[in-house]
């Protein structure tokens, strides 16, 4: 159940960094960074 909320979380996190880097140059590199972030500050088991 937590992996579940863990996913979504990512997920929501994500969709507003994909929505913002089209907007830029390389977005897909801008991305790609925030979608690493998100999953390594998931990773270190912080709570939002």
């Amino acid at each position: 159940m937590r992996a579940l909320s863990l996913v979504a979380l990512l997920l929501s996190v994500s969709a507003p960094a994909f929505a913002v880097a089209s907007t830029i140059p390389e977005p897909e590199s801008l991305a790609l960074f925030a979608t690493a972030a998100a999953a390594l500050w998931l990773a270190r088991g912080r709570k939002p």
